[in-house]
């Protein structure tokens, strides 16, 4: 974001370089670029300081819902690690990645190994695993609240259809058209629909407490979210009265009267 990365010019007796994370930038040194700054990573008795020639953007190191720490990157030269994990970029296939991978590190030295080599999306894929897994879940209890809420309206709008079918034959007879029929049986139905999204949204939005912690990248009261929810309800509840609706409008007057 800021200044360089750690590279060739860091050599072991070169002075100490460091990259710091935005957290950190921000915290240290608020309103103020960091960049040829020292801070010092020892003890106050034997103090070790280190240059600041970069600024990188943090990274989700520990969870995607926990915040980012204090974050330093230093060249491998100056502070060396037993353990490393290189992460090249490449547009050949992973396969070849790791073929190069291997040779490379066998030329250093043959008796090292390149433990569970393998593409960024795996590494992501598997820390998401359980984030994953609750939002397929979820949406499978969803989808199946919102199929079970459409068939128990377009019963609830057919059953009243039924038990209204002489007041509707009755309309036809003196005159109202087929249209208006549909508007009718329509028009009463998403009344109830419209009712019950409204007391569907104040009750989420006081669960929201509740699915703030399952959230990542959202707030738990994204209106987005709640305007996208409510167009998928609606859609669904005019598609289930729609049906009772127009079979209402195609009443034969004459039929109905004479069953009755």
């Amino acid at each position: 974001m800021a200044g360089r990365g750690p590279g060739p010019e860091d050599r072991e007796g070169a002075p100490a370089a460091v990259v710091i994370n935005e957290t950190m930038a921000a915290a240290v040194f608020p309103g103020e670029s960091p960049l040829g700054k020292r801070i010092n990573v020892g003890s106050q008795a034997d103090p070790t300081w280190w240059e600041i020639v970069g600024v990188a953007e943090d990274v989700k190191n520990f969870g995607v819902r926990e915040g980012s720490r204090y974050a330093l990157y230093l060249a491998q030269e100056q502070l060396p690690t037993g353990t490393l994990f290189p992460v090249p970029r490449s547009e050949l296939p992973a396969a070849d990645v790791v073929a190069a991978l291997r040779a490379a590190v066998a030329e250093i030295d043959p008796l090292l190994a390149v433990a569970e080599p393998g593409p960024m999306s795996n590494v992501v894929r598997g820390a998401l695993g359980p984030e994953r897994f609750l939002s397929v879940l979820l949406s499978l209890f969803s989808a199946a609240g919102l199929l079970l809420a459409v068939v128990g309206l377009y019963g609830v709008v057919s059953f009243s259809v039924t038990s209204r079918l002489r007041e509707l034959g009755v309309r036809a007879a003196v005159g109202a058209g087929s249209g208006e029929i549909a508007r009718l049986v329509l028009g009463r139905s998403m009344r109830l629909v419209v009712v019950g999204m409204l007391l569907g949204l104040v009750a989420a939005l006081g669960l929201t407490r509740l699915a703030a912690t399952l959230l990542f990248g959202v707030e738990a009261t994204d209106p987005v979210t709640f305007a996208a929810m409510t167009l998928v309800l609606g859609t669904a509840a005019f598609a289930a009265s729609a049906l009772p609706a127009l079979r209402a409008a195609r009443v034969d007057p004459a039929a109905v009267l004479r069953g009755e």
